[in-house]
């Protein structure tokens, strides 16, 4: 009864007040049933039932909280951002002494967005968008985000690729997993490092065959240890495919994803050299150490679209 009275009582505070109430609440584990399902564990962090697994404590992108009481659940795919503040009215044009001459038309610019698809998207190819480049050194020296392509234009851009190795059915569950597992990690992996991800490992190919370096690499994104293509599912298993590449792979054989080793190294570039090579140069993220050498580059071309297929 005390416990109840308290969470009714919490529950109005929120009602009533826009200031948060930061009561951490206890991280679950073990095995869920709600896949996608979201738990706010604090104004800053929050979990996500992933692959039956309830995912490590996440971390809010900058700017934004999760919303809620602290241990509800959502079955939305992230927390949700706190609303950013009304713009302040403009104030009023002084008096015109004489009759003013026709207002020009007025420009509508298009604010910034944390879902690329929504961008414009005009045709273009690799050549047009750019000549490869060479990358090496620390993180800072890799292309900005503001300097990718947008993702209709990198998912154009790889579509010939897409369409010889795969089928309508499985290129459309492909895009929805994709933008679904994105949205799951509350803006800190973009869609576009998911993508150019399954072009370098698989070229896209929802069929492409498991590979062994020491540890069993499967799926269009060459998981540690996670699902394969099945005929039996297409659609399921590649969602399960692109969330094994970005979530991680729970258990005793199971290896993290790029979300994890993001926030593990600190930054997108460190955790992707890692998501190769399983350890990291932070001084020089062209060394493989044993891995592909040029893996960060040739993921940094494809986000500029200076390299598809």
């Amino acid at each position: 009864m005390l416990y109840k009275t308290i969470k009714v009582a919490v529950s109005l505070l929120f009602a009533t007040t826009a200031i948060a109430f930061p009561i951490p609440f206890p991280l679950s584990t073990g095995s869920c049933s709600n896949e996608g399902t979201v738990t706010c564990l604090s104004d800053s962090t929050y979990q996500v039932c992933a692959s039956g697994q309830w995912t490590v404590t996440l971390s809010v992108a900058a700017g934004t909280t999760c919303s809620g009481v602290f241990g509800t659940t959502s079955s939305s795919s992230t927390p949700v951002p706190a609303p950013a503040p009304a713009p302040a009215p403009a104030a009023p044009a002084p008096a015109a002494p004489a009759p003013a001459a026709p207002a020009p038309a007025p420009v509508t610019t298009t604010p910034a967005t944390t879902n690329p698809s929504n961008e414009a998207s005009t045709p273009v190819s690799a050549s047009s968008a750019g000549v490869p480049q060479s990358y090496s050194g620390p993180a800072s020296n890799f292309p900005a985000s503001s300097a990718w392509e947008s993702f209709d234009n990198l998912w154009q851009l790889n579509m010939a690729a897409l369409q010889y190795n795969d089928d309508a059915a499985d290129i459309a569950s492909m895009l929805t997993a994709i933008q679904t597992v994105a949205g799951m990690t509350n803006g800190l992996i973009d869609e576009r490092v998911i993508l150019a991800i399954i072009m370098q490992e698989s070229s896209g190919n929802v069929h492409v065959i498991s590979t062994n370096n020491g540890v069993q690499n499967n799926g269009i994104m060459q998981s540690h240890d996670g699902v394969s293509y099945s005929s039996a599912d297409p659609a399921g298993s590649i969602m399960q495919m692109v969330k094994d590449g970005v979530l991680g792979v729970s258990g005793p054989t199971g290896g993290p994803g790029v979300l994890g080793l993001v926030q593990q190294y600190g930054n997108l570039w460190e955790g992707i050299r890692a998501y190769n090579s399983g350890s990291v140069d932070a001084s020089n993220l062209s060394d493989g150490l044993g891995s592909t050498p040029s893996y960060c580059t040739d993921i940094a071309n494809r986000l500029l679209g200076a390299k598809s297929g």
